[in-house]
């Protein structure tokens, strides 16, 4: 069991409270949110699928909210759920797949209106996604990755991310990678240009 309480910036508290129990075919988790704005009460559960390694996993919320709108502040009740399941094969190859719902969905305005929520994160743009994520490792030195993620809305658009990373020595790593995003115009990635870049990380 834990419980955590934190001042926010505007002197108010948050609390939160998490109950952890390993069963024997998974673990089960419960977690519970409260503050001024915000109420939730969640789940976590995860578990190997008949002892196949493929790692099923699902976690969901209820959350209730006070949120800024165009006339002001409304309370909005919706839930939210991720389900998914990773494998790793035998010649290096991790795939991850996973599918989120959420009840309810938020206008482009409503997100800009609420940019400090609490539950920024949760304020999505279609009811339904769906992603996937590829990652092999060549050697001790280069690794390769995808991530692919789908929005489904009345115009459907995608995020694709493939990267490149060399790991020189400890100290040195270097990253070639790139954010594709494609979707008719009025869609949700499909408002982006594509964006490419080098990353290198120097540790000392």
């Amino acid at each position: 069991i834990t419980v955590t309480s934190s001042i926010k910036e505007d002197e108010t508290l948050k609390y939160a409270a998490r109950y952890k129990a390993f069963l024997d075919y998974l673990d089960l988790g419960l977690n519970f949110i409260y503050s001024d704005d915000t109420k939730m009460i969640g789940y976590e559960l995860e578990g190997n699928l008949a002892d196949t390694g493929v790692l099923l996993r699902s976690e969901g919320a209820f959350i209730e909210n006070t949120l800024n709108t165009q006339t002001g502040e409304d309370k909005e009740d919706f839930f939210q759920a991720i389900v998914g399941a990773d494998y790793g094969f035998e010649n290096g190859i991790t795939v991850v797949g996973e599918g989120l719902y959420s009840s309810k969905e938020f206008s482009y305005q409503e997100i800009l209106l609420n940019y400090n929520s609490e539950i920024l994160p949760n304020l999505v743009y279609s009811k339904f996604y769906t992603a996937l994520s590829l990652s092999y490792s060549f050697n001790i030195f280069l690794d390769a990755s995808l991530i692919y993620i789908e929005s489904f809305n009345d115009e459907n658009s995608r995020f694709i991310s493939p990267t490149l990373t060399y790991t020189l020595n400890d100290y040195n790593s270097f990253m070639l990678g790139a954010m594709l995003q494609n979707g008719d115009k009025g869609s949700e990635f499909g408002e982006f240009e594509n964006t490419y870049y080098f990353k290198w990380v120097l540790s000392f």
